[in-house]
């Protein structure tokens, strides 16, 4: 009988870790801890606004792999929020919450440090907003935030705070490191059948869609295509080379089946290495909001080599991988390439001394 009842109290417990919630940082874990919030640890995927705080409702996320990711007031509707609103948003609710759940605690040191200013009205004006008021939101180019409510007309409540992508998400450099190597790996390729590229292509058989450079000419986002048998494809041929390794850079839609055995260089001279299919990275960087640009550096005895940067703009970073393609590789459109990943580097820290203009070919 003892034996049976032990065998029923560790399947119920294998049952409980099997569906527990855990949380995406401690950031999160911390701030549950702080406020006592009961159950959080049982809620199921989606978000939940059953909880509250001194009356107002809070916003509580949980992502599909079951972990907690984000606590705050519930502010915004992320139904019709872009790309890269979310995290800007996610930062406004939970930074509030923290600043008036630590008022008159030690936290509140911690906080001060962070540098956020309310330039009118204080947190509390939380507590009277009625959901009338109107938000809005700027920023300084890859430096500063201001955001403020309205209410007929009037400001009510204004704050600014800085560019930081450590603020924002409230994790430190090994932290976000962690996070993007976990979320790379948990990276599911989307296929995608029907290819539309919305693109007025001309009467021609070659087509250059312009892009941007980053920083300097020769490090873009251009893509090339030609027409084959009436349809319009990237190029992904060993004739045009360089063209077709831009392509297979930039855009996960060229033709192409790659692996990329990636070393993540970590905060400390530490580094994580892991094999991920090329557009699982490209895929997932697009989906965080980044912009792509990649310049050619040189073509040695068998590969060629390159840099290539994911920025964005919104939230001031940029990743930055120094890749290498085996020649027979891009003949062959498979094969394994080599890179060495940097994330989340301050776009403050990225100016033209960052690179040897001299490193990086045009293409022709």
């Amino acid at each position: 009988m003892k034996r049976s009842l032990c065998l029923i109290v560790m399947l119920a417990w294998s049952v409980a870790l099997l569906w527990a919630t855990d949380y995406a940082t401690p950031r999160q874990q911390a701030l549950a801890a702080f406020l006592e919030l009961k159950g959080v640890d049982t809620l199921s995927i989606g978000e939940h606004t059953n909880y509250s705080y001194k009356g107002r409702p809070l916003s509580i996320r949980v992502n599909e792999w079951k972990e907690v990711e984000h606590i705050g007031f519930k502010l915004f509707n992320r139904a019709i929020a872009q790309k890269n609103e979310t995290v800007l948003y996610d930062f406004i609710e939970r930074y509030l919450l923290e600043k008036i759940a630590a008022d008159n605690t030690e936290h509140a040191v911690r906080l001060a440090l962070d540098n956020v200013k309310f330039n009118v009205g204080t947190p509390n004006e939380i507590f009277r907003f009625t959901g009338n008021e109107t938000f809005h939101y700027s920023c300084e180019s890859f430096t500063s935030y201001s955001v403020e409510w309205k209410r007929e007309n009037r400001t009510v409540l204004s704050i600014s705070f800085e560019m930081d992508y450590q603020l924002l998400t409230g994790c430190d450099a090994v932290q976000l490191e962690e996070l993007f190597l976990k979320k790379m790996l948990r990276y599911k390729v989307k296929e995608n059948d029907t290819v539309n590229y919305e693109i007025d292509f001309p009467e021609e058989d070659y087509f250059v869609k312009e892009g941007n450079n980053f920083l300097i000419d020769a490090i873009r986002n251009d893509l090339y295509f030609q027409r084959n048998e009436g349809k319009w494809e990237l190029i992904a041929n060993e004739k045009d080379a360089y063209k077709s390794l831009s392509n297979t850079m930039l855009c996960s839609k060229t033709e192409g089946n790659y692996r990329l055995n990636l070393k993540l260089d970590k905060y400390g001279y530490k580094e994580s290495s892991c094999s991920v299919d090329l557009r699982a990275l490209q895929q997932l960087c697009e989906e965080e909001g980044c912009t792509a640009y990649f310049g050619i550096k040189e073509k040695r005895e068998d590969k060629y080599t390159g840099t290539l940067f994911w920025t964005n703009e919104l939230l001031g970073y940029t990743h930055m991988l120094s890749v290498e393609m085996p020649i027979e590789a891009l003949k062959k459109k498979e094969g394994i390439l080599k890179g060495r990943l940097f994330v989340y580097i301050p776009m403050q820290n990225v100016t033209k001394k960052f690179f040897n203009q001299n490193n990086y070919k045009k293409i022709q």
